[in-house]
């Protein structure tokens, strides 16, 4: 039994040394560790320094979720939050600007001087184009833009004018205004419009003073007409007209029977000697259809007639009837 014990609990040579090289790194890293703590004692915490601080942060005051918002609080009386858009936004927000008007007659700088945004403004005309009058001053509401705060602010300042004062108005100021009562009777507006019976426009060579001449075409209509007409080179057909965002169906149909267009007045570009960038700037050539065009005719030479547009495979049918009036061959 002792044997078996002896031999149980004896360590060889390299065991005893590993012992010892274990205990002497136990000793050592006590050591190490008592004299950091030594070097380095823990700092004092200074319990009255902490209660001074913390009374501190209790004493400022604390931050509201709706902090940012307090500037407008004063200054932004007026604004009315019901409304779908922010009169801080726009910079034609004029405050306090309160004047007699008829809701009938009354164009979009007229509702932007009493509050309205720009686009609240085309709203009400909008809604005045569809045939709907304002009969009462309680109509007013009908308009969804419309807030229960503006109305009582501008109530008091509705006022309508007789039938002859309107018939004078619509003589006088008709040209000025995008939108009109009169816009839905054709025959009403051919009497109080300057233009006489079987006298029409030409589109391709008015400016925005003889498009204001037509119907339902104000300063703001007249102006995306030009642009896109520069834009374009010029009309091939009325129908463009449509292309333009702002102009829908309605006014296009009200304006189409005043127009006419001279094809010789379009600006036409030079295919062969135009650069892919110049003629990518044009509304119906893509990039990718623009640098096609150029490679090709860098590639094979000058486009000698319109059929040659054809060959690039970029061009079919529909695309080809849409450009070749803006192109030229020399």
């Amino acid at each position: 039994m002792k044997e078996f014990l002896k031999r149980f609990f004896s360590f060889s040579k390299p065991e005893q040394l590993g012992l010892v090289t274990l205990i002497i790194m136990v000793i050592l890293f006590s050591l190490v560790k008592y004299f950091i703590g030594f070097l380095n004692p823990p700092q004092k915490i200074d319990v009255n320094e902490l209660n001074r601080l913390a009374e501190e942060i209790n004493k400022m005051p604390k931050p509201s979720r709706y902090s940012n918002y307090n500037k407008y609080s004063k200054s932004e009386s007026n604004y009315d939050a019901t409304n779908k858009f922010d009169y801080r936004k726009t910079k034609k927000y004029f405050k306090d600007s309160l004047f007699y008007f008829d809701p009938n007659k009354l164009d979009d700088k007229g509702w932007r001087e009493l509050g309205l945004s720009q686009k609240q403004a085309l709203a009400v005309l909008k809604f005045n184009l569809k045939g709907n009058s304002f009969k009462r001053k309680e109509d007013l509401k009908k308009v969804f833009v419309i807030s229960e705060k503006f109305y009582q602010k501008v109530e008091p300042y509705i006022k309508f004018e007789s039938n002859s004062a309107e018939q004078k108005f619509a003589s006088n100021q008709l040209k000025e205004n995008d939108f009109q009562e009169s816009f839905s009777n054709k025959n009403n507006f051919k009497e109080n419009h300057k233009l006489k019976e079987f006298e029409f426009i030409e589109l391709n060579s008015a400016d925005t003073g003889v498009l204001k001449s037509l119907k339902g075409i104000g300063s703001y209509y007249a102006i995306k007409i030009l642009n896109y007409k520069q834009k374009l080179g010029g009309f091939i057909k009325k129908e463009q007209l449509l292309e333009i965002p702002e102009i829908d169906s309605i006014l296009y149909h009200s304006i189409k029977t005043d127009i006419l267009l001279d094809s010789t007045l379009i600006d036409k570009m030079p295919i062969n000697k135009i650069s892919s960038f110049r003629l990518s700037g044009h509304p119906y050539f893509s990039k990718n259809l623009a640098l096609a065009l150029i490679n090709y005719r860098d590639r094979n030479g000058k486009y000698a007639v319109k059929d040659d547009l054809k060959k690039c495979l970029l061009v079919n049918d529909k695309i080809f009837n849409k450009i070749v009036p803006y192109l030229s061959f020399e």
